[in-house]
C-alpha cells in the first residue's frame, strides 16, 4: 500500500478527469501526509483496530513525534490519543462511494480551503458493503468539471456494494459538508430493519449517513466490466443519448458549463430520459441523522431546516450489532 498522499496522485479537485482519484486497496488512516494501512480486529470497537506493519515503518518526519511511545501493538485510537485527534467513538461514520474516499481529495478539502494544516489531519477510512444500494452517476456537473457519483437503490434489496467508510469528527464534518454543495447529507437505514453497512471486521450500522444529490441520477450503468466509468465514458455515453433524440451534444455541454445547471434542467438531456430518481426513500432513516452534531433533517431540504443531534459511530455500531450484523461481510 503507498504510504503517502503525494503517491495517489492529483486531487480530482485539481484534475477533474482523474475522477475519484486513485483510492487505496485497503482500510486505511489518513495522519498528515501519510496514508496507514489499517488491520481491521474482529469483534472489539473499532478503536482497538491496528496499524498494519507499523512496526517495520519508517515514519515520515512529520509523523515521527505522534509515534514516539507507541509500540507496533498499539490501537488506532491510541494513535489518534497521540495525534491530538478525537478518538473513534466520538466521530461520524459517513458513507463515501466517490472520491471522498481518494486522500489527495480528502486532504484538498479540509486543508486545501479549509482551516486545519496538513500535519493535522487525522482520518479513518474503512473498507465496507453497503445493502440494497448502488452506485450511479449523479446528473450534474460539479464546479470543478467532473460528473460526480451518488447512491441510488438497487433494484435487489440485498445487493451489496463495495464502499468505504469515513469517521470523521465534528470539525471535519462541517468542512465535508460545505464542499459538498449539490448534495444532502442524509441518515440511510435498510428498510428491512437489518443494517445498512457491513464493515470491514463484520461490524455493522444500523444508521449511516451518506451525501445525497439534489439533482437525481443519470439513467446508464455507471460500470464497465466493473469498473466505474472514466469521464472521458461517461460524458460520451450521455452524448450518445442526446445525439439520439437530435441534440447537438457539444452546444447542451456548453449550455450546462457555462450556466451551472443541473442537466434534469436542459431540455435536450430531459428528452433523452436521462435523469432519474435515485430512489432512496425507502433508506432515508426516521432516526435521528448526523451522527452527533447538527444536521438538516433529510426530509425537509427546501423549506425551513431542522436541525437535531444524533448518535455516534460507537452507537450506531452497536446498534448494528444488535440487528444482527456479525461476520465479515461477503461481496
Amino acid at each position: 500500500m503507498k504510504g503517502a498522499v503525494s503517491d495517489y496522485g492529483a486531487a480530482p479537485r485539481e484534475d477533474p478527469a482523474s475522477y475519484p482519484g486513485e483510492l487505496p486497496e485497503s482500510s486505511y488512516l489518513l495522519l498528515g501526509c501519510s496514508v496507514l494501512p489499517l488491520r481491521p480486529v474482529p469483534g472489539p470497537p473499532l478503536g482497538q483496530w491496528k496499524i498494519r506493519g507499523m512496526g517495520d515503518w519508517g515514519a515520515p518526519e512529520d509523523l515521527s513525534s505522534w509515534r514516539d511511545g507507541l509500540g507496533p501493538d498499539s490501537s488506532l485510537d491510541d494513535r489518534l490519543l497521540v495525534a491530538g485527534a478525537t478518538g473513534m467513538q466520538e466521530r461520524m461514520p459517513v458513507l463515501a462511494v466517490g472520491s471522498n474516499a481518494s486522500p489527495p481529495q480528502l486532504q484538498h478539502k479540509l486543508c486545501g480551503v479549509g482551516p486545519i494544516g496538513e500535519q493535522k489531519v487525522a482520518i479513518p477510512v474503512v473498507k465496507a458493503y453497503v445493502r440494497g444500494l448502488e452506485v450511479a452517476f449523479s446528473a450534474h456537473v460539479s464546479p470543478p468539471g467532473y460528473i460526480p457519483v451518488a447512491l441510488r437503490a438497487s433494484a435487489s434489496s440485498s445487493h451489496r456494494t463495495p464502499v468505504f467508510v469515513t469517521f470523521f469528527d465534528a470539525g471535519q464534518l462541517a468542512l465535508i459538508d460545505g464542499s459538498e454543495p449539490n448534495y444532502d447529507r442524509v441518515a440511510l437505514a435498510h428498510p428491512d430493519g437489518g443494517p445498512v453497512v457491513l464493515l470491514e471486521a463484520g461490524d455493522a450500522l444500523g444508521v449511516c449517513d451518506a451525501y445525497r444529490t439534489r439533482h437525481g441520477v443519470l439513467d446508464l450503468d455507471a460500470h464497465e466490466r466493473g469498473t466505474l466509468l472514466t469521464q472521458r465514458r461517461v460524458r460520451a455515453r450521455v452524448q450518445e443519448r442526446i445525439a439520439a433524440v437530435g441534440a447537438p451534444a457539444a452546444e447542451t455541454w456548453a449550455m450546462l458549463r457555462k450556466g451551472g445547471l443541473p442537466l434534469r434542467a436542459i431540455p435536450e438531456i430531459a428528452a433523452a430520459g436521462l435523469v432519474a430518481p435515485d430512489g432512496l426513500e425507502p433508506f432515508l432513516s426516521q432516526g435521528l441523522a448526523g451522527g452527533g452534531v447538527e444536521q438538516v433533517d433529510a426530509l425537509d431540504v427546501d423549506g425551513d431546516l431542522r436541525r437535531r443531534p444524533g448518535p455516534g459511530a460507537g452507537a450506531r455500531v452497536e446498534a448494528g450489532r444488535e440487528r444482527g450484523g456479525g461476520g465479515p461481510p461477503q461481496p
